[in-house]
């Protein structure tokens, strides 16, 4: 799994080196089952060699941290694997190893992984390689196929109608910084694993998320190119985005109306997106809010390019607001 490391990595190391033991965040699920996506890591300093098995932060490349197992060590080399990953990284030196996990915040609950039976499970993960990436295929595939079969039971208007009865309560705000890196990890975007802090917003860009407590439900996007702007000029709604799990209550489109809502007080006279042709439910929303099928000549040469990059065409659609 990757660690932010453009400037969160040196304060980190520096730490380390003085005996300080440190807490960080990881992305990725290159250590799964033992350590997950966004959990928290208790490093310790790295006092001796290591032994195998353990889990160290490591600077496996230059620039690109890991925390992964140790897996062999002959002399002063070592040579790392993920608990998920099939191949190895190596020969590194003894110098290229700052820390020791001893332990990781996984749902609120504490696995202590340098001893006990979180360090049997890792040492059985580590001696089960193929076994582990296997259940770790299987268990992709049955979260695409729920979700897959989630999203058919959201578009049924039955379905719909129950799940709007039982939508949770939720607010829209401006997203805040902290909420544009929780969007950079859920989406799996590069932002969750290189930057420290949430990415600077262009000039125009507003980002909107509906939050419930903590949770994130989802958030959209409102950008206003300036006029004259090419390919696009004017107000525009990107990234239509809601959790599959909460899909079908009506959050997405209250997202859109938040939006409309936000254009039309800015005095905008029309509100424009682009959709995949074959995706009907956000057509249907779209349609449903008063959008209308247009042709925007700049946009034709990108839209096209589309077919090649993806096999799917967008379309563009409009909105009158005044």
């Amino acid at each position: 799994m990757t660690i932010p490391g453009q400037v969160v990595m040196p304060v980190i190391r520096a730490a380390l080196a003085r005996g300080q033991c440190v807490r960080m965040t990881v992305n990725g699920t290159s250590m799964w089952p033992i350590i997950h996506d966004g959990d928290v890591v208790e490093l310790a300093p790295q006092c001796a060699a290591p032994g195998r098995g353990d889990i160290v932060l490591a600077e496996a490349a230059p620039a690109r941290y890991v925390v992964h197992r140790v897996v062999r060590v002959h002399g002063a080399c070592v040579w790392l694997r993920g608990d998920a990953q099939t191949h190895r990284e190596g020969p590194l030196a003894l110098h290229d190893l700052f820390g020791t996990v001893r332990c990781a915040t996984h749902a609120g609950r504490n696995r202590t992984l340098d001893r006990g039976i979180w360090r049997l499970a890792g040492m059985v993960c580590m001696c089960g390689v193929p076994l582990v990436a296997w259940l770790r295929g299987l268990t992709s595939w049955l979260r695409n196929v729920s979700s897959r079969m989630l999203g058919r039971l959201q578009r049924s208007a039955f379905v719909r109608a129950l799940l709007q009865r039982c939508r949770p309560n939720f607010i829209i705000q401006e997203a805040t910084p902290d909420d544009l890196v929780r969007i950079a990890t859920w989406l799996d975007l590069p932002a969750a694993r290189d930057l420290p802090a949430a990415p600077t917003a262009p000039p125009g860009l507003t980002n909107y998320v509906a939050t419930r407590g903590t949770q994130l439900l989802g958030f959209v996007r409102l950008m206003r190119h300036p006029a004259g702007a090419t390919p696009r000029a004017g107000h525009w709604l990107y990234s239509l985005t809601v959790r599959t799990r909460y899909r079908g209550m009506g959050i997405g489109e209250t997202l859109v109306r938040h939006v409309i809502d936000q254009a039309t007080a800015e005095g905008a006279h029309e509100l424009l997106l682009t959709v995949f042709e074959d995706n009907r439910p956000a057509s249907a929303l779209y349609e449903k809010l008063g959008f209308e099928r247009v042709t925007v000549a700049a946009l034709d040469a990108e839209l096209a390019a589309d077919v090649a990059r993806y096999g799917r065409r967008r379309i563009s659609l409009r909105k009158r607001l005044s």
